[in-house]
């Protein structure tokens, strides 16, 4: 009987163990994948029109933007960003979103604004996003 209490608690000891670790590594990839994230978005350089918003239910219910860019259609997915913006940007709107930059230029008829880049829709946004003023990039 004593045996298989030490095994036991041995075994509870372990998966304990596993789990701490597992939630550990993965806190600190979450903070890694956030600012690849960043980086992503900071690369991306476009200029063009709207053209076309869709829901694509075959493609995991994406909203996507098309936008005419450098003589070609361009797909672009917010994906970083809650669907509000998705729902801001409309069909004939201009889109200018400058390499090394974390903002979007929108201009139409009436309006010419710019939205800085929130990454609300990443996880471990509450608690990276406010770092986003000083950060560099890799």
């Amino acid at each position: 009987m004593m045996k298989r209490d030490k095994i036991f608690f041995t075994l509870i000891g372990l998966g304990m163990f596993t789990t701490i670790i597992f939630f550990y590594r993965n806190y600190e990839s979450r903070e890694e994948s956030f600012y690849q994230i960043v980086d992503e978005v900071r690369s991306e350089s476009y200029h063009g029109t709207v053209i076309n918003k869709f829901y694509d239910k075959f493609n995991h219910g994406r909203y996507k933007i098309i936008i005419f860019f450098d003589g070609n259609n361009f797909e672009l997915e917010l994906l970083h960003e809650k669907k509000e913006l998705y729902d801001f940007i409309k069909v004939g709107d201009t889109l200018i979103k400058e390499k090394n930059q974390l903002e979007l230029q929108i201009k139409r008829k009436n309006l010419d604004t710019i939205v800085k880049f929130k990454f609300d829709n990443v996880r471990g946004y509450e608690k990276y996003n406010h770092t986003l003023i000083n950060y560099r990039g890799n």
